[in-house]
């Protein structure tokens, strides 16, 4: 049973409507609607009768409803106590970015951070996705970004998305005209830079041509972002690159973006599982929580 949960409850329960909970909590119909069946499962009753009308309390719910009430001003009150504490939590918050720290909110974090954890000493070390991964086991990083949804699960590290980005192939500008006409067997004869085993868009991009039963021609390998797209820009082959970091240089005519078709590749934070109830970690899941606007706790 999470917190949200019990706030979802009782929002439903004064309002009579999911829609105004739902506003009440500055967060989506559909998730208050999963928070309230989340929790009816769980405990096995029906909390409310489903009427054309809104949302009425069973006779379990109106019961249920006064305990969560007071168990939710119970942790309230810990809250409230632990944000008197929080000023004296010392210590260093090492967190890996993965991608470009404006991307990542790192200026609006280290002001949440900053202004509620002030004798907390941060770090933030750009790192690859399994440098995070890496680094966080090794306990060299609290946290870090990195890109989920292409690498499998890790069963000792947590992740919560924050975010999706769109990946498009692009090439040098002066292959424009032939980019534009080629389908993913056609993609797949051009020289590709690409990147080391151990990066996100690597695993994205053979998932890509392996669907497709295709096999890209290599004409040289980079591990950095900056190298892949100076390489791109200069003429050597295609690659994968964020929509966001493709539409400006198509502007200034440096590359040619392919246009039939996106991919996706997925933001996530994650720090070790290890550590869940560790007061540095979470610091930081409250900071990231703050600027990303999630509607669920980073647990």
């Amino acid at each position: 049973m999470e917190l949200y949960h019990l706030r979802s409850f009782i929002a439903v329960a004064n309002e009579g409507h999911l829609t105004r909970a739902a506003q009440q909590l500055y967060i989506s119909q559909p998730a208050v609607s999963a928070h309230i069946k989340a929790l009816e499962e769980e405990l096995g009753v029906t909390l409310f009768a489903r009427t054309p009308q809104g949302m009425i309390l069973t006779n379990e719910g109106t019961v249920l409803k006064a305990q969560a009430e007071k168990s939710l001003n119970t942790i309230n009150e810990l809250f409230r106590q632990a944000k008197r504490l929080q000023h004296d939590l010392t210590g260093t918050a090492k967190i890996g970015l993965n991608i470009d720290p404006d991307l990542l909110k790192t200026a609006e974090f280290f002001s949440v951070m900053s202004t509620n954890y002030p004798l907390l000493e941060y770090h933030f070390l750009q790192r690859s996705t399994w440098e995070v991964v890496d680094e966080l086991r090794h306990g060299a990083l609290d946290g870090g970004y990195m890109y989920g949804g292409i690498i499998a699960p890790q069963p000792d590290i947590v992740s919560c998305k924050l975010h999706n980005y769109n990946v498009m192939v692009v090439g040098p500008a002066r292959w424009k005209e032939q980019i534009e006409a080629a389908d993913w067997e056609g993609l797949a004869a051009f020289p590709w830079v690409w990147t080391s085993k151990l990066c996100a868009f690597c695993d994205l991009a053979l998932k890509t041509f392996h669907d497709r039963n295709l096999k890209p021609s290599k004409a040289v390998i980079a591990d950095h972002e900056a190298a892949m797209r100076t390489l791109v820009i200069s003429g050597v082959g295609l690659t994968l690159m964020r929509e966001d970091e493709a539409r400006p240089l198509e502007q200034e005519g440096k590359i040619a973006i392919w246009h039939n078709e996106k991919l996706e590749i997925e933001l996530h934070f994650a720090y070790l599982r290890a550590r869940q109830e560790d007061p540095v970690i979470q610091a930081i899941l409250n900071g990231i929580f703050i600027i990303w606007n999630l509607q669920e706790p980073c647990m």
